[in-house]
């Protein structure tokens, strides 16, 4: 009996100093223990800038019947967003969700554009996203609000030889 107490009391021991060491290895990661209020300010700016950028990719894409530049301006799109595959509201038309991929690709010979009307940071900072509400105006005069969730972790990045860590923005899923 005392052995299956000792087990369970190192057991409850262990698994206390796992759970205390990914707490410190998250902290390490979050927004809030490594920036200040005026530096997050500005990167929230910076994530808003990113989604006028996407604004007016998508709307290059519209206006250009040159193959080669829509691909160009898709691959700027893309490194915009976590990644191609980020699912964004179809906000257009059905409201489901799909890839920007296949958002970009629905839409690439379209007459729709994205015309961005407001935007502003949500004050509330998690670990490492926040979100982001635009308003933006279709093709129709129909006002249109989405709320984006915003990335902001470590990537490491090569430079040469070198690597080192630097901190990133990326646009994430995109609802309404």
């Amino acid at each position: 009996m005392k052995t299956t107490i000792y087990i369970f009391f190192l057991i409850l021991l262990f698994s206390n100093g796992k759970a205390q060491q990914s707490q410190s290895v998250d902290s390490k990661n979050s927004i809030s223990n490594n920036f200040n209020k005026q530096q997050i300010s500005a990167y929230q700016n910076g994530s808003l800038e990113k989604f006028e950028q996407f604004a007016e990719y998508f709307n290059l894409i519209q206006e250009t019947q040159d193959s080669e530049l829509k691909e160009q301006l898709k691959q700027n799109v893309f490194s915009l967003f976590e990644n191609p595959e980020t699912e964004i509201i179809d906000f257009f038309a059905s409201n489901e969700k799909i890839t920007v991929r296949q958002f970009l690709n629905k839409y690439q010979n379209s007459n729709q554009i994205i015309k961005v009307i407001s935007m502003k940071s949500d004050v509330s900072i998690f670990q490492n996203f926040w979100i982001n509400i635009y308003q933006i105006i279709d093709n129709s005069g129909e006002i249109i609000t989405l709320k984006q969730t915003i990335i902001f972790q470590k990537q490491k990045k090569k430079f040469g030889k070198n690597s080192k860590e630097v901190w990133e923005i990326k646009l994430g899923t995109l609802e309404l």
